[in-house]
Parts: structure tokens; sequence; C-alpha cells
């Protein structure tokens, strides 16, 4: 491979095989060598401004990657589909659900069928896992409690994070206080 090819293996190779064109321009890669990368197999335009490094394979979380660069990186991985990304528990959302600070908004024709955007405020609970932005595991779970997480499987979340050491066991009664209150409230799944 060419130097511009090394540039972008580079880049996605730390993004599960995923580049933006502005990613690429900002590391001295033109978008027009980014087109006529495409134009010869080399890579794979996945939409817009996004691209793939053929010759990397796209792993499990890929999806999910892919959703963070379509906010250019102001998005996060939150709720359910980052429990199942940290592991906590046995879910599988159809679609990836993703939290933009307010006022933010996803300009991709295609995104509703892929995403559940969320409004909040992530600055404090931003973490990162296998090179995603997400909330922290915490955070991650009182979201999915407060969206309506099925209890045991809320249960089920807050007992891996203890058992792995993702969450204290402060907010662990935190958490299960939090799971209480929406029960009471009749918002329980």
């Amino acid at each position: 491979m060419g130097r511009i090819s090394e540039t972008l293996v580079e880049i996605a190779g730390e993004q599960h095989g995923l580049f933006t064109v502005e990613q690429a321009r900002q590391r001295g890669v033109s978008p027009g060598s980014v087109r006529t990368l495409a134009s010869r197999g080399q890579l794979e335009r996945r939409s817009q401004g996004l691209y793939r490094v053929r010759a990397l394979p796209l792993g499990p979380d890929a999806e999910l990657m892919e959703a963070v660069l379509w906010t250019e990186g102001r998005g996060v991985i939150i709720g359910e589909s980052a429990l199942a990304l940290w592991g906590l528990a046995d879910v599988n959302p159809r679609r990836v659900h993703l939290g933009l600070p307010p006022g933010d908004r996803i300009r991709r024709v295609d995104a509703h069928r892929f995403l559940i955007r969320h409004v909040a405020d992530l600055d404090a609970d931003r973490d990162e896992h296998r090179g995603i932005p997400t909330l922290t595991p915490r955070r991650s779970l009182e979201d999915a409690i407060l969206q309506g997480l099925p209890g045991d499987l809320a249960v089920q979340g807050i007992e891996s994070g203890l058992r792995q050491g993702r969450i204290s066991d402060r907010s662990a009664v935190d958490l299960r206080l939090c799971l209480d209150r929406r029960a009471r409230s009749g918002l329980s799944a």
C-alpha cells in the first residue's frame, strides 16, 4: 500500500476499520485521494464522508463506531447499546442508542433507521471502551433503567458491573434505588 493508504489504515485501525474524510484531511490526505482510493476498490464508502478500509475486517463493534463517527465525535454510545458494549447485560438492541449534547443533531438522512437519538449532558460521564466513546458503566446503567430497561436485565447489569469491578458498591446501591423508584412510579417494564 502507498503512503496515503498507510495513513488511512492507521486512522481506521484505531476505529474498527472506519474513518471520516475530515479525519483523513487532518492527517494530510485530500478528499480527492479518498475518492480515488474508493474508486480503485481499496476503500468502501459507508455513507457521505465515512469510509472503511477494505483491508481491515469490520469487527462486532463497527456499527457503534460508525454511529459515533456520523456525529463527528460529538456523540457517545448510551443506554442498552452501552450495556451491550460493556458486556453488562444480555441486551441486543435493534438500533444504536446514541447520546448527543443538547442542541446537537445528526445530519444523516438515513440515520433514523439505525439510531435512537437521546439528548443528554455527556461531559461528566464520558468514557471509552474498545476504542468507542461511551458513557461510564454506572451512567449507562442509570440511563438504561430510566429508559425502561426490564428489571431483570437491570439487576443483571448491576450484578455484572459489581463482579467486573466496573461499578462501586455505592453505585450499585444507588442504581437499585433508581430501579425501585421507577417500579414505584409505575414505569417498570
